[in-house]
C-alpha cells in the first residue's frame, strides 16, 4: 500500500493536480512512448476510446481498471483506486480512496 501511495502522491505534486484515470493512461503512454493506436491495441479498445478517457469524455470503471493494469502489466490496485478516485469526483464527494 506504501508503494500505491507514494506513487500517487509523487504524480500529484509532479502534476500539481490531483491524479485521474485521464492523467494515469496519458502518463503510462507517455512513459512507454506509445501512440494513442499503440496503447489502444494493447489495451484491445479503440483510438478513440483511449482518447476520450484521455480528455476526460469517457470514465472507467473499475473492472476495466482492472483489466488494463493486467494488460499493462501494472498495479491492479493502483489503478483500481484511481477509477474508484475519478468516480467519488464525479459525484462531487469530499472522500479520498484508499486500497489496502
Amino acid at each position: 500500500m506504501a508503494k500505491i501511495k507514494d506513487a500517487k502522491n509523487f504524480m500529484e505534486n509532479l502534476l500539481g493536480e490531483p491524479m485521474s484515470f485521464a492523467m494515469l493512461l496519458r502518463s503510462i503512454r507517455t512513459r512507454d512512448d506509445l501512440t494513442q493506436k499503440e496503447l489502444a491495441d494493447i489495451l484491445e479498445v479503440t483510438v478513440s476510446h483511449i482518447s476520450d478517457i484521455e480528455n476526460g469524455r469517457k470514465f472507467v470503471s473499475v473492472e476495466r481498471a482492472y483489466e488494463f493494469a493486467q494488460k499493462l502489466k501494472d498495479s491492479e490496485k493502483f489503478f483500481v483506486a484511481i477509477a474508484l478516485q475519478d468516480q467519488v469526483n464525479q459525484a462531487d464527494l469530499d472522500f479520498k480512496v484508499e486500497i489496502a
